[in-house]
């Protein structure tokens, strides 16, 4: 059984920090036809490549994956750094399996698989079989590969399309199965030839663990990225009728047969002002609340003190002049008549007086 890991995932341990960048290409690549740029993600195992950035300050850039296995095989693509003005600086690729060199591939335009950059309509080569190793004693082995160069800009980029190993452990093809990362080891023991054996796979399972994220660039670099989102790569309708890859097909990429590992949902800038413009939504209809209730308090004080001062007024005279002056004209001739008749009309009183 045949398990592939994918440049992307968090399985493959990349060093230094930052050298290897995630779905970019060097400044000068495809000067002579930047249009061909637009065809790197469809030659690629889902998309996805890993650039090795050239950086004096690091001249050897690696990775590793330990696996459980008998064999194991690495996909390169090589991209021709600059054909209006090719460098000349050297480089080669070295493949260590459990600590000791196995393989050192020397990057040159004359060393063949990458003399056939030298035709001017090849811009790349995508999923080149650059190691290849069979055989191994049943159990846990590790594979690393190192990019060297000497502190000049060499003429061919490389970057990791995905490593490829036979197990014999059908749980390998699971989440977080047999595969994990290795740290760097150093080179031991004799170089040998460059193998360019084919891999011959029953089953092809890509390796269902969660992504890595991409890493920046370093300030240090000699040349710029340019990330993929920038390339403008028209996006493939995914075919419906058969949404998971074959298992009979080949592990080599195909334009129709890899699957993309982005989601199908909104982008999140588009979530983001959506919920921007809700809040702002509704933060005006709060306000526009608060100034019509303001207003209506307003208006009902305004007019409460209207009425307040509408009803302070004096009162009008009682009719008929004074209270202290008004005599019930029922009692007006009762009086004299009572006093009359107890103390009589004073004639008498004047008199005896």
């Amino acid at each position: 059984m045949n398990v592939t890991v994918d440049d992307a995932r968090q399985l493959i341990a990349y060093d230094p920090p930052g050298i290897w960048i995630q779905n970019a290409v060097c400044e000068t690549c495809f000067s002579s036809d930047p249009a061909k740029m637009l065809d790197l993600p469809q030659a690629s195992l889902n998309s996805t490549w890993t650039m090795a950035n050239f950086d004096f300050s690091a001249p050897v850039v690696g990775g590793g994956l330990t696996f459980q296995g008998t064999a194991i095989h690495a996909y390169f693509v090589a991209i021709y750094r600059d054909r209006l003005n090719p460098p000349l600086g050297p480089s080669s690729l070295r493949f260590l399996v459990d600590g000791e060199l196995h393989t050192a591939l020397p990057v040159d335009i004359a060393t063949p698989p990458f003399s056939q950059l030298t035709d001017p309509t090849i811009e790349f080569l995508p999923s080149l079989p650059l190691f290849s190793v069979r055989d191994l004693p049943i159990g846990q082995h590790s594979l690393r590969f190192e990019w060297t160069h000497q502190g000049v800009l060499p003429p061919i980029v490389l970057a990791l399309d995905y490593l490829e190993y036979t197990t014999l452990d059908a749980s390998a093809s699971g989440a977080g199965g047999a595969a994990r990362p290795t740290a760097p080891v150093s080179p031991t023991g004799s170089s040998s030839s460059f193998s360019s054996a084919q891999p011959s796979p029953v089953q092809s399972i890509v390796e269902a663990a969660p992504l890595a994220a991409a890493a920046p660039p370093t300030s240090t670099s000699r040349f710029s990225t340019r990330i993929r989102t920038a390339l403008e790569a028209p996006s493939v309708t995914p075919q419906l009728a058969d949404p998971n890859p074959n298992p009979d097909d080949s592990p080599g990429p195909s334009p129709t047969g890899s699957q993309s590992d982005s989601g199908g949902g909104l982008p999140i800038g588009v979530i983001v002002g959506a919920a921007l413009g809700g809040a702002a939504l509704l933060f005006l209809i709060i306000f526009a609340i608060c100034c019509f209730r303001r207003r209506r308090s307003a208006n009902r004080k305004k007019k409460h003190k209207q009425v307040t001062l509408s009803m302070d007024f004096d009162c009008p005279p009682y009719p008929g002049g004074p209270l202290e002056d008004e005599v019930p004209p029922a009692y007006a001739d009762i009086i004299p008549f009572t006093l009359r008749a107890h103390y009589g009309d004073g004639l008498g009183l004047n008199k005896s007086g």
